[in-house]
């Protein structure tokens, strides 16, 4: 009973984020699904392909690691050993379990039209991404490739087999792998690079025929039919319309069951200035998803421009700039990023998937020091690098500093996307902070959309970012309606450069306001951190926490100096003034570096020591807890231990 009545209050919440527009449209869709419910793939085109896209390079210029890459690959994905973003190792059947969680080890197949199968609940700690995740075909992409390639007959082949097994148990409109839009429009585009690898594979004409009749036309309609609108045109729109250009570009027949590419395509270019800040940050407000959102955006223009179609200067210069803020706000090296992030991709064009992003990195800084990219799309304007030792900050709420040893992000970014803010964490005025290469204090990540509801809640909350926090006997603001929900926004952070040495932040939310600044201290090669609160209410608690890297363990060797050690690594907080308390957590040993899909696999952890180093990972880490007396101003020192 109780489960009905929270999704009923998800529903009303929902609803509230819609439009007069969107409820009509959302009317409107459900027409369409009663329709669709009775859908067959009677659809008599020739789908010849148009070659110039994906244009394949020839094959003389791959680079070794490529080669040896794919080798590796190819060999691993036909014993079964497949990975999830890109680090989670996973079983895989021959044929795939298309429908099961191969993390926990269960399947989930439905003959119920996509329309009416909830994705959103499964037993067991399962989730839906997990489940997507092989059929969004990165590996069959990879076996096609290594076929072309590396001339694996053998690669070839189960591409060829696992597509027509896909095909055969996942008939249109039915089932978990069609419930959502965004998946379907990655299997286009991933399609259409298959398609290329065994075009130029020497594939009979017969099999290519059979693959494209069976995919095609199902996908593009639904992609064209069911596309997002309104509180729901995230990056799930982006990937829509992305994967109706990758097929029309390749397949123009296929405009007879959607529309011409020339409107896809005026639609697509609308989207990615929305989705991109003239500075280059993803208004998703989540570093994860900016690589994502961009390179459909990307792969996009591309198409676009492989068949003569006009891109736009505006939308080449904002793409650009996307990739160079990248650069800007991120190491290369460092794991950690900001806001929602299933490290998701689109095509696995890389060498080494761990390293995916570290590769795109490389190639937007500079693209001789990615070749495997290189060999798909050339060079990548050349990123500037950040000034040393001094403040660098952008329009969309972050400023970064950058030295020798220091890497420091402040994030004072609004909550998110349009309404509903999807992808959104209360992470306003979080500082993560890297030292010598290793992250230190940090982002708590994202842990699974579904999969742990607590976790997940917890992960996105103020009381997992070290941001300064006012305590208040209302209502939590921004309140949380479920995953992917908020009821509202709070005001967009103030950011101010006051020197090159010296940023700071100030929010203001319906019970006071919370004030940061970060100054570089030269001599001392240390932050000054300076929090401060102007509370509605007398006797609210000011408190910040940080949360640390896994790999850390938190001493308090003397009176008010906190040391932090991994390894040779040592960083030193030290207490300078207006604390009135320090409450310091260290995870058991036992638990030191272990990671786990669950909070169960971590034992019997509190909540609130969790961070999650990447999707579907959790990690029991160190973390300071401060409590200030009055408004402050609160004072730390942060420097070399």
């Amino acid at each position: 009973m109780l489960s009905k009545i929270s999704k009923l209050n998800w529903y009303w919440h929902r609803l509230r984020a819609m439009g007069p527009g969107e409820v009509l449209l959302r009317v409107q869709k459900k027409a369409y699904q009663f329709s669709d419910a009775r859908f067959k793939n009677e659809f008599g085109f020739a789908l010849e392909p148009n070659v110039a896209w994906p244009k394949i390079p020839a094959r003389a210029h791959a680079p070794a690691e490529l080669l040896e890459a794919l080798k590796r690959d190819s060999a691993a994905i036909l014993r079964g050993e497949w990975l999830a973003f890109g680090h989670l190792p996973l079983r895989v059947d021959d044929p795939p379990k298309w429908h099961a969680d191969n993390l926990v080890g269960r399947e989930f197949k439905s003959e119920k039209i996509a329309f009416k199968v909830n994705h959103r609940a499964h037993p067991d700690g399962a989730d839906i991404k997990v489940i997507w995740e092989p059929s969004r075909w990165y590996q069959l992409v990879r076996l096609a490739m290594a076929g072309w390639l590396n001339y694996d007959k053998a690669a070839q082949e189960k591409c060829i087999e696992w597509l027509h097994d896909w095909c055969r148990n996942n008939p249109p409109f039915t089932g978990l792998n069609w419930t959502s839009g965004l998946e379907v429009g990655i299997r286009l585009i991933n399609f259409a690079w298959i398609d290329a690898f065994l075009t130029v594979g020497a594939v009979s004409q017969k099999t290519l025929h059979e693959l494209r009749t069976q995919i095609l036309p199902p996908h593009t309609w639904y992609c064209w039919r069911y596309k997002s609108f309104g509180s729901s045109a995230n990056n799930h729109l982006i990937g829509e319309i992305a994967g109706l250009v990758a097929a029309l570009a390749r397949w123009p027949e296929l405009e007879r069951i959607s529309a011409p590419l020339p409107k896809v395509a005026k639609l697509l270019e609308k989207e990615t200035l929305l989705q991109f800040a003239e500075d280059g940050c993803n208004e998703e407000q989540a570093l994860g998803y900016h690589l994502f959102s961009w390179e459909f955006c990307y792969q996009s223009a591309r198409a676009l421009e492989a068949l003569k179609m006009p891109v736009s200067s505006e939308v080449r210069e904002r793409l650009t700039r996307a990739g160079h803020f990248y650069t800007w706000v991120k190491r290369e090296d460092d794991a950690w990023d900001f806001g929602d992030a299933d490290n998701a991709w689109v095509t696995p064009l890389f060498a080494n998937e761990r390293d995916a992003s570290r590769e795109w990195h490389r190639w937007f800084r500079n693209s001789e020091q990615s070749p495997a990219i290189r060999f798909w799309f050339g060079d990548f304007p050349k990123a500037e690098a950040n000034e040393k030792s001094q403040w660098r900050v952008f329009d969309s709420g972050y400023a970064v500093f950058e030295s020798d040893e220091w890497f420091v992000r402040l994030d004072a970014s609004p909550l998110g996307y349009l309404s509903m803010a999807p992808h959104g964490h209360l992470d306003a005025l979080h500082l993560s902070v890297t030292y010598r290469g290793q992250p230190v204090i940090v982002d708590p990540g994202t842990g699974a959309y579904y999969a742990d509801k607590s976790v997940r809640d917890y992960l996105a909350d103020w009381a997992a970012h070290n941001g300064p926090q006012l305590g208040s006997n209302k209502e939590a603001f921004p309140p949380r309606r479920g995953t992917f929900l908020w009821g509202a926004h709070h005001a967009k952070p103030m950011l101010k450069k006051e020197s090159l040495l010296e940023v700071t932040a100030e929010i203001q939310l319906p019970y006071g306001t919370a004030r940061r600044s970060v100054l570089f201290v030269p001599h001392m090669n240390s932050f000054r951190i300076r929090d401060q609160f102007t509370a509605a209410a007398s006797g609210a608690a000011k408190v910040t926490r940080w949360k640390f890297a896994p790999e850390f363990i938190l001493a308090n060797p003397y009176p008010n100096i906190f040391q932090l050690g991994a390894g040779s690594t040592v960083v030193k907080m030290q207490l300078v003034s207006g604390w009135k308390d320090a409450r310091m957590f260290n995870p058991p040993p036992e638990l030191r570096g272990k990671a786990s899909p669950t909070l169960a696999g971590l034992g019997n952890v509190p909540l609130t020591s969790v961070v999650s180093p990447a999707f579907r990972k959790l990690a029991s880490a160190a973390s300071l807890t401060l409590e200030g007396a009055g408004e402050g101003p609160f004072e730390l020192m942060i420097s070399p231990g």
